[in-house]
């Protein structure tokens, strides 16, 4: 249980930081990449407007002059006549390179991109030639490449280290709660213990009534082995609780235990609680824990269910069901979802008035959990409130 704790928590943390990673490396990456084909654009723009104010001033066509600028080197420039002629040597011109209807538009040549810009040069007696220059955009496409293979494993290398402090971070936070939970466990074993050898002056007393009242010495003989048996359950409940569980399920009929449940509430809390219907549902299950579910259930409708209830046994798609349904004030959709919580008390006056501790509900939703169950509430048709253990059923 603590291993997949702290493996959740470092994958949290690394995730959380990959995210951000990601999001400001993307955003960015899309910024830089705008930028520089902007850039290059106006670059282009800028030689070709050039060239077009050199034929202005000079009145006449000619080839365009050579650059001794880097960057200039890295843009050709053609000059085209009115007529569609080239100015210079049509073979030092490639193909690909002639004006276009469009301003600025982007060809691929050779599996490069390439960016064209059109100029027009004209002098006072109007157009005498056009320009056209181009600037492949291979380099800048490189950059950006390099710069998402960067991203990349740059984040993945984040997000591993961010791992590594996440599991000792992890490991450091969980530590607590490790020994909190040993120490519940030691508590259990301590108590458990501690218990037994009271049970077994109380069985001994328990035979000694057996032989004066063979009734009342069974009864109280059943009611101990019940407490023994409860005290290994709840010393096996905490080791679940850790992770170790020695909680064992085995096929339980339900009817009678629920049956013995109802008596034990009737008798000790006079509680009215009907069985219905007439079924004997087997269900996957540890007897003992299922029956202090039941109490703890049972104890609920004696304390805020008005002691009234009806139980129904119910056998569907695989799962056997027990539904306990009282015919008290209830509690509302807010309540109810915080009802399973240890400690909740829906009046928290009252039910330290009449020595609750908010503690019914939520031990039994853990016993029932512990057995692959689930407990969950809702409204009654009374008003009331229906609680449900859910569990699977026995094959047969």
């Amino acid at each position: 249980m603590f291993g997949s704790l702290r493996l959740r928590m470092a994958l949290s943390h690394a995730g959380v930081l990959l995210i951000l990673l990601a999001s400001v490396g993307i955003s960015g990456y899309f910024v830089l990449s705008h930028n520089l084909d902007r850039s290059s654009t106006r670059s282009i723009e800028a030689t070709a407007a050039a060239e077009a104010d050199r034929l202005a001033e000079e009145g006449a066509i000619s080839a365009p002059p050579d650059s001794d600028t880097p960057s200039a080197a890295a843009t050709r420039i053609a000059v085209y006549s009115p007529t569609g002629a080239i100015a210079g040597e049509a073979a030092d011109v490639p193909a690909w390179l002639y004006p276009r209807s469009q301003h600025v538009t982007t060809i691929v040549v050779g599996r490069e991109r390439v960016r064209i810009v059109t100029e027009v040069a004209r002098a006072t007696t109007g157009p005498i030639a056009t320009v056209v220059a181009a600037k492949s955009l291979a380099p800048q496409e490189d950059l950006l490449s390099d710069l998402r293979w960067l991203l990349v494993w740059g984040g993945l290398t984040a997000a591993a280290l961010s791992f590594a402090a996440g599991w000792l971070l992890a490991g450091a936070a969980v530590k607590p709660i490790r020994n909190a939970y040993g120490a519940q466990e030691r508590f259990a074993a301590d108590a458990s213990h501690e218990l037994r050898t009271p049970l077994a002056f109380l069985r001994a007393g328990a035979e000694v009534t057996s032989e004066h009242d063979a009734a009342l010495g069974d009864q109280m003989l059943k009611e101990i082995d019940y407490l023994s048996s409860l005290t290994s359950r709840l010393l096996a409940l905490a080791r679940a609780r850790s992770g170790r569980s020695d909680v064992v399920l085995e096929p339980v009929h339900v009817r009678e235990l629920v049956t013995e449940a109802v008596q034990r509430a009737e008798r000790n809390d006079s509680a009215r609680i009907s069985i219905e219907p007439n079924t004997d549902p087997v269900a996957m299950a540890d007897p003992i824990l299922l029956e202090a579910a039941l109490d703890a259930v049972l104890e609920n409708v004696s304390e805020h269910g008005g002691g009234d209830a009806s139980l129904a046994l119910l056998s569907e798609d695989g799962h056997v069901a027990i539904a306990v349904s009282d015919r008290g004030p209830g509690l509302s959709r807010e309540l109810r979802a915080r009802a399973l919580e240890p400690f909740f008390r829906a009046d928290p006056a009252r039910s330290r008035s009449r020595g609750g501790a908010g503690l019914g509900l939520a031990l039994a939703a853990s016993l029932v959990h512990e057995q692959g169950g689930s407990l969950d509430l809702a409204e009654s048709e009374g008003g009331g409130l229906r609680v449900s253990i859910t569990l699977q059923a026995a094959r047969a």
